[in-house]
């Protein structure tokens, strides 16, 4: 049995920056479903082509064809803690995550941030097209190069208000149900993600430490 967490919150609210922290700091698996979704499309797999007009729309990809990623992945990883970025995103998904790590044990990080920080935070996102790297910069045409592998800094084609609108309404519809489930359940610690990075953090793990003790 393992305890597995579940990074929760909208589009912009740094819950992929955070679950990458936590991952290093508890020598956890950083589970990437967005990470996965894009190389299925990439790949130009039949399921990558069937889901990236969902995507670039800003909607939820249907249960079973996220379930078909998460499962064909999961199996590797399910012997030791996971960290959950972007996965589950529903009800339905919840069930399948648990019917996935049957006798596992979950604990829910809920990043909360205002829809106005969100749209602030998108307009100024980018992205390195080799690495995956997120800067945020004021800018909006920047020339300056990633740090890490040099790569072009770009727009994600999601990243636009039209489409931030689509997706946080989606998240909310689609999300309350589950954060409610896993509320019941005594799981959810809620976290304010609207200070620095660093704050965030030290709210997250100052939380999590009462939750999981000693993981």
């Amino acid at each position: 049995m393992s305890v597995n967490i579940i990074i929760l919150g909208p589009p912009g609210s740094g819950k992929g920056t955070q679950a990458k922290r936590l991952a290093q700091k508890l020598d956890m698996v950083y589970f990437a479903t967005g990470d996965l979704i894009r190389d299925e499309i990439t790949s130009n797999t039949e399921l990558g082509k069937k889901i990236k007009p969902v995507v670039e729309s800003g909607k939820l990809i249907e249960d079973a064809d996220i379930s078909q990623i998460v499962t064909k992945h999961i199996e590797s990883y399910k012997d030791g803690g996971i960290i959950f970025d972007g996965f589950p995103r529903s009800l339905e998904q919840a069930h399948i995550l648990e019917d996935a790590l049957p006798g596992d044990k979950f604990t829910v990080i809920n990043i909360e941030v205002h829809h106005d920080k969100l749209v602030e935070r998108m307009e100024k996102r980018w992205i390195c097209e080799k690495c995956d790297k997120i800067f945020i910069i004021e800018e909006k045409n920047p020339t300056k190069a990633c740090d890490v592998c040099g790569g072009k800094l770009i727009k994600r084609k999601d990243d636009n208000p039209k489409v931030l609108a689509e997706r946080i309404k989606v998240y909310e519809k689609e999300t309350a149900p589950m954060i409610e489930y896993f509320e019941e359940k005594g799981l959810v610690v809620n976290v304010n993600g609207e200070p620095s990075i660093d704050t965030v953090e030290h709210e997250i793990w100052e939380k999590l430490e009462g939750k999981i003790g000693k993981h």
